[in-house]
Parts: structure tokens; C-alpha cells; sequence
């Protein structure tokens, strides 16, 4: 089942999934989640990660990229794309001041979309990889990344050299944190 895959961070499993959609459908939803593109954040610099091998051109994608493998992400591509999911499907633009007001962006996926996702979120907490964000009497929800890096000057991965990463939000039924 697609909790136990994200639960337990199966690769093989992310594979399976995301076989049934095509290359051009999964492209759409990193697209449409804003992982192709600077976010607007009211901070100067902001970066884009790297989605070129979602291009059009490689046939090899699918193999790879659903579980992130030739794509990265800014940390605040990947906090935009949950919040789209823990706000029901609708994303907001993200803001560092206090003061701004969310600005809601067209719906990525349906509501009840959002809540199995956030179902599954819940199940990597409660029962996977994300165990050590269990908050007694709050539903956390929330998803664990490993990545490699990348090995610098030249194509390719450094071998044996990772980055553990986190990423959630509480309580799961009303997200505020």
C-alpha cells in the first residue's frame, strides 16, 4: 500500500506508483506543486533547484525522479509544495513576514487527494521513518528525504556522502505549525 511505501521510504515502491502516470503528468505535478520554480518568497536571491531532468528530451525520468534522484529542491520549494497539501490541495505563497497575508494560488490536487496524503504524512510518523516527530496527543504529519550529494566538479554523486532531511507540519487535522 502507498502508506507503507512513503512510510518506509521505498524507492522501488515511489517507482511503482508513480508508473501510472506519464512522464508528462508527473511533470505537472512538479510544476504544479512549484518545484520548477522560484516560489516569489519576499526574499532577496532566491534559487530554483534543479528539474532538467524532468526535460522533455530524457526518456529516463520516471526511473529516477520519483524519488528525487536528478531533481533537487530549496528548502522553501519543498515547505511550499507541503503546505499546498496540508491547506487541502491549495497552495499559498510563502512569506517570511509576520505581517503578509496568504495569498492562495489555484488548487494542485482535490481536497480529498490532500487528506489521504496527509493520511499517509501521518503514517511516516506513526509508523516509519519520521517516528522520531511523534508529539503526544498530536497528530504530526510529515516525510523523511535522504539525498546524496553531489559530488562537486564533476558528474555524479559523492559516494558515501548524504543529507537526512524532515519535513512536516501539526496538528495534522488543522495545520498551524
Amino acid at each position: 500500500p502507498l502508506a507503507e511505501v512513503s512510510a518506509n521510504s521505498s524507492n522501488i515502491g515511489g517507482l511503482k506508483a508513480a508508473s501510472r502516470m506519464t512522464q508528462e503528468e508527473f511533470r505537472g505535478y512538479v510544476e504544479a506543486f512549484g518545484l520548477a520554480r522560484r516560489t516569489e518568497v519576499d526574499l532577496p536571491f532566491e534559487r530554483t533547484g534543479m528539474t532538467s531532468a524532468l526535460s522533455a528530451r530524457s526518456g529516463y525520468a520516471m526511473y529516477f525522479a520519483p524519488w528525487g534522484q536528478g531533481v533537487s529542491v530549496t528548502p522553501i520549494q519543498m515547505l511550499s509544495a507541503v503546505n499546498a497539501i496540508a491547506n487541502g490541495g491549495v497552495p499559498t505563497r510563502p512569506h517570511v513576514r509576520l505581517d503578509a497575508e496568504a495569498e492562495p494560488m489555484p488548487r494542485v490536487i482535490s481536497e480529498s487527494a490532500a487528506r489521504t496524503t496527509v493520511d499517509i504524512m501521518v503514517s511516516v510518523v506513526d509508523e516509519g521513518s519520521g517516528r522520531s516527530a511523534q508529539m503526544d496527543g498530536i497528530r504530526v504529519a510529515g516525510k523523511t528525504g535522504t539525498s546524496q550529494k553531489v559530488e562537486e566538479g564533476r558528474p555524479g554523486y559523492k559516494p558515501g556522502a548524504y543529507i537526512s532531511s524532515f519535513v512536516g507540519f501539526f496538528p495534522a487535522e488543522a495545520p498551524r505549525y
